[in-house]
Parts: structure tokens; C-alpha cells; sequence
């Protein structure tokens, strides 16, 4: 559960204070002795409060979360993953919560400083299920737990004495002032609000540098971003309604100009293909608004960006288990597969996949062929439709029977030439610098079962190998298997597909 909501919480978090990041970066190292303006009278106990907010567990809806997030994330999208989250925000309302209130407190900072109350009439439930999150190995161990009679508090070590005893919590909820600037964002069930106290506020601007361009991929000044912001406050609906907005509240409207272009800096960097926050200054405030078009927009790049990458991770995948299955190859018979089969003739007959069959575990679709007749005979021809799922490229949009998995044929390379089949003593310059099989461009897709060289062209290699792709896999004959980029210098690649040449690859030349 603590996944489902965190994630479209974070990223746009993450996306809309980004500048705020750098803020509380620099916070961290200006408050080593945070006691010295923070008066320890119960009365000003939350003077250095920097942050609250508040998460509405109402109007949390699992389902349409998960519905929302499984094309990212197909492996949200089980039954496993569906019952227990709602499951356990169905236990926690049982238990009485209603609103889970957060705040970040400036002496517990270097510890994390978040602080979560979690009001509720049954303390030992909601205790027993935020109890593993406190483990050694869970993602808040150096937390802990403090159970009231009526709340469940969640807190670095630094303030547990806030929260002990039987005495009033403090309230993370806005006051009047803050409410009222949160009123102007409308109606949101969960939301943020930074407002760094006066006191510290006077000691972040004299004590934080005036640039951090060195740190950081956009030129922000955390100094006069201190000096130009009172308050932020971020309002979030998550699915099935999905909508963000922030207002920054400034001093004035210069305060809003740079605040403005500070932000603009941070938004550039979002990609092209991914939409963008509007921005909109009017007096002293700065809204940032990403709504439901937007979020929706957002959800499929990622859903596209998240299919490639999957099928990447199954390509690489399905090469090494072909890499396995090669090496057991050459345990039983003491040499590698031949690129192909041939007759007493030296016709060629079947590729090196069909060999690789009994070591995929398709011993049964092994027997089928008829090892002494070609790839397209009258037997071996309808076997084309069976091809394995391990000669696939994931996303591929070939026909039924193509595979574009090949081993590269080039002169020096472990598979040139007619001669003898080849063993582990040939590869004198090591297994691990051999490239041995690639997933070459569509254009070459040809019949799993057909015996055709790929035969690279060294004049043109980076082109020979990855086509119009930026980058593809290759396996070496190690085994290990690696996603190379096409910026990766010829001369390089020709050492990696080259068995004896005697060169010395650096790693760090392999892009």
C-alpha cells in the first residue's frame, strides 16, 4: 500500500518543487545546532515546523490507483496486490482512521524530520500493520513507533519526546492563515504546505550560497528563493481523478518573475515527449497546474517507455538462456554448435537454433525435424510456426516463425569460415571479450530454422549491426550479456567480435 500511494505522490512532488528540493538540501547543512534557535518551551515546541500536509484515506480508491499504475507496473495488477492494499486501507478505516496528517519538523531533519500521526480508535491495528515498515530491513527503520490512546505517531528518535505521554499532539493541520491560502486552490483531498518559520527563514537567506550551478543541472539560487517565497501549498487528487496544482506565494511580483523562471528551468528538462505544468503568475502568486488531460498523457508515454523496457529486459533475457544453452552445448560434445547443419554434401540444412533445441528443454519439437533434410523440406517447413518464445525480440512486430536473434558472421570472428567447429580454446582472447550472438536489425529477420549467414560489413559496422536503433544486446561468450549503444567506436566492436586478435578492451570503451 505504502508503494501505491507514494508513487504518483512523489513524482509530483518531485516535478512541481523542484526547486524546493535544492532548498531543503541546503537546509540540512545550515542547522547544525538546531536547539539554539528553537526555544524548548511547550509553547514553541513546533516553532520549526517546515512542512505539514494531510492524506485523505477517504478518498484513497486502491483500484483505480492500481488500474492507473499497471501499465507502468504490470506486477501491480495481481490479485495478490489488489486485495492486500485494499485490504488494508479497508482494516485501517475499520480502525478509525479518516486522515493521516504529515509534518516535517527542522531539528529532526538530518534524520529525515517526517513525522506521521495517524489518529484512530483502535491503536494496536493500525500499530500492527505499520509495525514491519519499522524493522531492521524495512523502509523506516531508524523510525519509531509511539502508540497513544488515540493515534499512532510514526517519528525520528530526535523528537519522539513530542509525541510521548498522554499531553495534547501537535497539530499538523493549517491555521487560519494557511488555510486560507490553501482554500484558493480549491478542492483537494490531500495536500502539502511548506512555510518555513520567520526565525529560520532570516538565518536561510544570510546563510545559503547565491548559486548551485555546480550541484545541480539548472542554474537556482537558493538564497533569493528563500528570500522571495512566504508559503507554497500543493493540492493532489489521485486516480480515478487525477490533478495537481500548486500556488507559490511570493513577496511580490518580482519575487514572482524569478520564482517563475527558476521553475521554468526545471520544467525544460522534462522531456519532449512527456507533457509539461502550466504556469501562471497573477500579483504575488505562481500557480503550477497539471490536470487530468495532462495526467492521462503522462500515464501512456510512461506505459510505452515502461513496454520497451520490459522488452529489453526479456530480450537480454532470452539470450542468456541461448548463452546457456550453448555452453551445455559444448559440455557434451566438447565444441560449439555449427552456424549450420550440412549434408555428406555440404548442402546447408538446418541453423545452429535447431541444435540449441534439447538445450532449451524442446527436446519433443526436436524430434520432429528430420535432421538429414533442409530447413523448408516437405517435414521440417510446417515446424517454422513453432519457433520458441527464446528467439523472440519482446515488441517485435515480425511474422509467426521470423527471428532477427544471429550469430555475426565476420572475418576473424568465432563463427567465419568452414572449418571445424570451433571450441572454448580457439577463443584466445578471452570469453568475456567475444561476442558470440546479437539481436541484429528487423531487416535481417529470416526463418529460425533457416541456415543464413549474417555476414556484417566491416566498412559500415556500426550501421551492419544496429541498423536505425540507438543501441541492441549482445551476448559474449561468457555468457554475460550487455546492452551496447551504437556510439560505441568500430574498432571496438571489431576487437569484441574478433576471437584472436590479441587486443586489449577497456570497459569503459564498450558504450
Amino acid at each position: 500500500m505504502k508503494r501505491i500511494i507514494r508513487l504518483p505522490l512523489l513524482f509530483f512532488v518531485s516535478l512541481s518543487l523542484a526547486n524546493t528540493i535544492s532548498l531543503t538540501t541546503c537546509f540540512s547543512q545550515s542547522i547544525a545546532n538546531p536547539n539554539a534557535i528553537i526555544a524548548p518551551n511547550a509553547e514553541t515546541q513546533l516553532s520549526d515546523l517546515l512542512a505539514f500536509g494531510q492524506i485523505d484515506l477517504d478518498q484513497v480508491d486502491v483500484n483505480a490507483i492500481i488500474n492507473s499504475l499497471a501499465p507502468i507496473s504490470p506486477e501491480l495488477d495481481s490479485a495478490t496486490v489488489r486485495v492486500g492494499a485494499g485490504g488494508m486501507v479497508q482494516t485501517l478505516r475499520d480502525a478509525g482512521v479518516a486522515k493521516i496528517q504529515l509534518g516535517i519538523i527542522a531539528r529532526a531533519f538530518t534524520r529525515g524530520g517526517l513525522c506521521v500521526i495517524v489518529p484512530c480508535n483502535k491503536v494496536e491495528i493500525v500499530a500492527s500493520i505499520v509495525s514491519p515498515a519499522l524493522s531492521d530491513n524495512g523502509p523506516l527503520s531508524g523510525y519509531r513507533l509511539i502508540k497513544r490512546k488515540d493515534a499512532v505517531v510514526i517519528c525520528p528518535q530526535t523528537v519522539v519526546s513530542l509525541f510521548e505521554g498522554d499531553g495534547p499532539l501537535p497539530n499538523f493541520l493549517p491555521g487560519p492563515e494557511s488555510k486560507a491560502k490553501l482554500q484558493t486552490l480549491g478542492d483537494f483531498p490531500h495536500f502539502l504546505v511548506l512555510e518555513i518559520p520567520p526565525a529560520l527563514k532570516k538565518d536561510m537567506v544570510a546563510i545559503w550560497p547565491d548559486s548551485m550551478e555546480d550541484r545541480l543541472p539548472v542554474p537556482i539560487s537558493p538564497k533569493r528563493l528563500a528570500a522571495s517565497i512566504d508559503t507554497i501549498v500543493l493540492g493532489l487528487q489521485l486516480p480515478p481523478q487525477n490533478r495537481v496544482e500548486m500556488i507559490c506565494f511570493c513577496h511580490d511580483p518580482s519575487g514572482v518573475t524569478f520564482v517563475q523562471e527558476q521553475f521554468q528551468s526545471a520544467i525544460d528538462l522534462i522531456p519532449e515527449n512527456l507533457p509539461r505544468p502550466t504556469l501562471s503568475p497573477q500579483g504575488t502568486t505562481l500557480k503550477l497546474v497539471f490536470g487530468e488531460d495532462d495526467f492521462q498523457s503522462l500515464l501512456a508515454a510512461l506505459a510505452v517507455k515502461a513496454k520497451v523496457s520490459s522488452g529489453k529486459a526479456q530480450a537480454v533475457n532470452n539470450l542468456k538462456q541461448l548463452a546457456l544453452a550453448f555452453h551445455n552445448f559444448s559440455d557434451v560434445y566438447g565444441v560449439f554448435p555449427g552456424r549450420m547443419t550440412v549434408d555428406a554434401a555440404g548442402k546447408p540444412l538446418l541453423s545452429w537454433r535447431v541444435a540449441l533445441l534439447p538445450y532449451l528443454g524442446y527436446q519433443p519439437l526436436y524430434t520432429k525435424f528430420k535432421l538429414d533434410e533442409p530447413w523448408d523440406s516437405e517435414n521440417n517447413k510446417p515446424l517454422i510456426a513453432e519457433m520458441p518464445d527464446v528467439f523472440n525480440v519482446p515488441g517485435d512486430e515480425l511474422a509467426p516463425g521470423l527471428t532477427r536473434i544471429h550469430l555475426p558472421v565476420i572475418e576473424g570472428g568465432a563463427w567465419y569460415g568452414d572449418g571445424p567447429q570451433r571450441s572454448f580454446r580457439d577463443i584466445t582472447d578471452g570469453t568475456s571479450n567475444t561476442i558470440w550472438a546479437i539481436i541484429a536489425p528487423p531487416s535481417t529477420a529470416a526463418e529460425w530454422t533457416k541456415p543464413q549467414d549474417w555476414v556484417l560489413d566491416e566498412a559500415n559496422l556500426q550501421n551492419s549491426i544496429f541498423g536505425d536503433a540507438s543501441s541492441t544486446a549482445m551476448s559474449r561468450i561468457d555468457g554475460s550479456v550487455q546492452v551496447v549503444s551504437r556510439e560505441t567506436n568500430a574498432e571496438v566492436l571489431k576487437y569484441l567480435l574478433t576471437m584472436a586478435g590479441g587486443e586489449v578492451i577497456d570497459n569503459d570503451s564498450v558504450k
